[in-house]
């Protein structure tokens, strides 16, 4: 029912007036013809804090089945990292209504995603702009709504990774993350979704059916600006592809990088050894066109620009410092570069 971000001067995000409530389930229960919500029956509620953790584990029922939504905050951490799993019993058909003939049918009841079992996020925010990520992009979504149920109708509702509702001037903004493609909804009258389920007819004529539980990773971000000054690519990066760590009792404290590109806006989309070296792959996620400094954890032999093919296009200029090295690379946004690095 609230979230006041401290760090925008106690921004309330939730917009009570829509009746829904942040990290709600609500969807169209078709055989039974009525709408279920995880706010139609009570939950037990328990709270777990270490002092930089706290977890939130939310129990309870929706049309009678059990769900489990986990809320962590972490110390130092904008995110708000949930988890949701339902441990069906049955085939439970969710969505608009039973389709017939799907696979020559025209309009279809699967395609409207704001009958399919959501988590909704109704935030009050000024005049938001919905941006989303897709591969070595980002959109801004032209559509005054996601909804449609005819094939001649279609509209863009996918989620790759990210969707980001920026509010009007730089003002207070969210994003979602996503662990998975899969579908959103958002329009007048309905806020921000993210679709959890469905069941019955689908795509070229199947029938699909639940057969196991839901399972499923999500988080929030509070923001300020648009998503490219608050970084949320990047973010949604490291969210997704979190840093695989190990213990020791050997090694000495420090910090290391092989390859450091925080604080320029570029993401590392490839890096593989080859008979020739090191293939290094860059991406410009939220950068601008200016040279950045690429900080290598090694002094290479050479480092070349080339094509995707190998060809050599260019060769960069390169800083060495001790054991450690800077390579001056530049790109527009969204560009994609290729750096064969010898050892």
């Amino acid at each position: 029912t609230s979230l006041v971000d401290k760090s925008q001067d106690g921004k309330e995000y939730v917009d009570r007036k829509h009746g829904a409530g942040l990290n709600e389930l609500r969807g169209f229960f078709y055989e039974e013809g009525m709408f279920h919500s995880s706010a139609g029956s009570s939950a037990e509620v328990t709270v777990a804090d270490n002092g930089l953790v706290k977890t939130v584990t939310v129990r309870g029922t929706i049309a009678r089945v059990p769900y489990t939504q986990t809320v962590v905050l972490r110390e130092g951490d904008r995110k708000i990292d949930c988890s949701l799993r339902i441990d069906w019993d049955s085939d439970v058909r969710i969505g608009k209504y039973a389709q017939e003939n799907g696979f020559n049918a025209n309009r279809r009841g699967f395609y409207d995603t704001r009958y399919a079992l959501n988590v909704l996020f109704p935030v009050a925010l000024d005049a938001p702009q919905l941006y989303k990520n897709a591969p070595f992009d980002v959109c801004r979504s032209r559509l005054e709504d996601t909804f449609f149920e005819t094939w001649d109708n279609i509209k863009h509702n996918v989620i790759l990774n990210w969707v980001d509702l920026a509010g009007k001037d730089g003002g207070s903004s969210l994003a979602l993350f996503s662990d998975h493609t899969t579908s959103y909804s958002y329009g007048s009258g309905f806020p921000l979704g993210l679709t959890v389920q469905m069941s019955g007819g689908g795509l070229w004529g199947r029938d699909y059916k639940i057969s196991r539980p839901s399972v499923m990773r999500y988080a929030i971000v509070p923001h300020a600006g648009e998503w490219d000054s608050a970084g949320i690519q990047g973010e949604s990066a490291v969210w997704n592809e979190p840093l695989l760590c190990s213990t020791e009792n050997q090694r000495k404290a420090g910090a290391a990088s092989y390859i450091d590109v925080s604080g320029t806006g570029y993401e590392i989309s490839a890096a593989y050894m080859t008979d020739n070296g090191l293939v290094l792959r860059l991406f410009n996620a939220s950068g601008d066109g200016d040279p950045v400094k690429v900080k290598l954890g090694f002094n290479p032999g050479a480092v070349s620009e080339t094509d995707l093919s190998g060809n050599v296009t260019g060769t960069p200029a390169v800083t060495r410092s001790g054991k450690t090295s800077e390579v001056e690379v530049a790109m527009p946004r969204f560009g994609i570069r290729t750096y064969l690095i010898s050892l």
